[in-house]
């Protein structure tokens, strides 16, 4: 699975599939394989109209990624509403969201929500992991209008506060229910899964990894937990265990694609990119339009150099799309290896017609995002800071994007032109952006927002010359290419050689697709890893 280019800075891995499986990208994660069994005295009360509250129960037939639960299980969260064929509904989403079939497990709880408009749980889902801004607004108001209805329960309630404020940015209402909930069901392998995945996008992959764990030692055979589990630890470098779970994983799900599609991007992150084109073909082989592995190849061979034939992956690519965003993500990828040629030209141009699409869908995150590749591939400064302007615009104005995305989007927006800013020696301009996202921070503690604090903040000091104190910020911002490559420059400079040749080699190891991870590691791999590049005086030319 694999997070959309606009969602990019919310603490996942440089496009990693993390909660979307079209999201592709991501993005944000085999599932449950359970039917909730209705006794028949339940019955009496659907013709009183009285809502039900459904203990989880054990599945006539289980799949290989569902979750062993004993027929009475105390220790789930309950699940309350008048259908049985919505709380039905709603465990088959379930199946396709933990296996990362996104677009199928919205379809399923929008069924939910139509047997019985009053599905707290199911419109908070549709919230938690839905693509359309205006479905995601509506699912909103109607998940709080139903946590108020008879019978709903308190986990529920709080499950709605949680899944509605992550969307919206509000972090401490968002911890506060989290950990409320996991106090209250302990032993829910799907609660500590759903956390595990929240506290990834937070970038607190220790935390994530915890979590992850908890939903594995609690059902064994809970397979989705490989699959995140696996994204967790290859987020904290170490590939040679998160393969270790994916290939479980691969086991478990043997007739899926999706376990070989984590697989190659796991492997692709890890730079075995040989063995990461075998399994993206592997999974094309069980669907041969699965999307996001056709994706994948492209990916593989732009990292390869063979920039060529990435574009040729992805055009086969683009007619899988489900969404408009996998297009757009798509197009994206497309683009960038034009800059990895050296022509800076035919990539602005091609960016510059993504941004159309983008503008006409009115999808905000992407058109930021665009603006911010195109600031990253400007031919000059001034053109540079005009689409930083831009991106800002269009995040600050009403749009189909929610709080979180918003405000982690506008935050690395800002330290984008703090950085650009230091560059070209304008540190009114740095400071000033800074101050923005040192109030930012104080009004979101949000984690994505407080590393573009950070990493800006650490720009600006180095430029006062003032390297203590920013090699301490720079280390705050972790996910930042730029950040580190500044880090590493500061700690050779200080007398900390053993430092610098830490983080190089965190640079040097980095195999992300998105443009400014290449714009920074190219410098950092040996000359003949790497591709002709252009120089600035030749930039407006090209």
């Amino acid at each position: 699975m694999r997070i959309p280019i606009a969602l990019r800075g919310l603490g996942e891995i440089s496009y990693a599939r993390m909660f979307r499986r079209t999201m592709t990208s991501g993005v944000f994660p085999n599932i449950y394989s359970l039917y909730r069994k209705i006794i028949p005295n339940l019955f009496l009360g659907l013709a009183l109209g009285i809502p039900l509250t459904l203990s989880p129960t054990s599945a006539l037939a289980q799949t290989s990624s569902s979750a062993s639960i004993p027929e009475t299980n105390p220790d789930r969260l309950p699940l309350t509403t008048r259908s049985p064929e919505a709380a039905q509904l709603f465990e088959q989403g379930l199946r396709f969201r933990y296996d990362y079939h996104i677009e199928q497990a919205l379809a399923k709880w929008r069924e939910a929500a139509i047997k019985d408009p009053n599905f707290a749980q199911a419109w908070a889902y549709i919230v938690r992991i839905g693509l359309d801004p205006g479905e995601i607004k509506q699912a909103t108001e109607k998940a709080q209008l139903a946590a108020k209805a008879k019978g709903v329960t308190p986990g529920e309630k709080l499950l709605v506060k949680w899944m509605i404020s992550t969307n919206q940015g509000h972090f401490l209402p968002a911890i506060a229910a989290m950990n409320d909930l996991l106090a209250a069901y302990p032993r829910d392998a799907q609660l500590h899964y759903e956390a595990g995945l929240w506290l990834q996008s937070q970038g607190d992959y220790e935390g994530a990894v915890k979590l992850t764990r908890r939903a594995l030692e609690i059902d064994p055979n809970f397979s989705g937990a490989l699959n995140t589990l696996g994204y967790d630890l290859a987020l904290l470098h170490d590939y040679d265990q998160a393969i270790f779970y994916l290939r479980r994983y691969v086991e478990a799900e043997p007739d899926d694609p999706n376990p070989h599609d984590s697989l190659a991007e796991i492997l692709q992150q890890a730079g075995r990119l040989q063995e990461s084109l075998a399994e993206y073909h592997e999974a094309l082989k069980l669907d041969p339009s699965f999307f996001t592995s056709q994706l994948g190849l492209g990916n593989d061979y732009a990292l390869l150099g063979d920039e060529d034939r990435a574009r040729q992956e992805y055009a086969l690519a683009l007619p899988m799309a489900l969404t408009p965003q996998d297009k757009l993500n798509c197009q994206i990828q497309s683009a960038i290896t034009y800059a990895r040629e050296g022509n800076l030209k035919q990539a602005r141009t091609e960016l510059a017609e993504v941004l159309a699409q983008a503008n006409k869908l009115q999808l905000s995150a992407y058109r930021g995002s665009i603006h911010q590749y195109l600031a990253l591939l400007a031919e000059s400064p001034a053109a540079a800071f005009q689409h930083l302007d831009e991106a800002e615009a269009v995040l600050q104005k009403p749009g189909h994007v929610s709080g979180a995305v918003r405000n982690a989007l506008l935050a690395r927006t800002l330290c984008m032109k703090a950085r650009l800013a230091v560059e070209d020696g304008k540190l009114e301009i740095a400071r000033a952006a800074v101050l923005r996202l040192q109030k930012m921070v104080q009004a979101s503690r949000s984690n994505a927002v407080e590393r573009a604090y950070h990493g800006a903040n650490g720009a600006l000091l180095a430029a006062e010359s003032k390297p203590g104190p920013a090699i301490e910020e720079l280390r705050e911002d972790p996910v930042d290419p730029f950040a580190l490559a500044k880090l590493a420059k500061l700690q050779a400079e200080t007398g900390n050689p053993q430092d610098a040749v830490v983080t190089r080699a965190l640079l040097q190891a980095d195999y992300a697709t998105a443009l400014d991870d290449w714009l920074v590691v190219r410098e950092f791999r040996p000359s003949s890893d790497r591709v002709p590049t252009v120089s600035s005086d030749n930039r407006s030319k090209q």
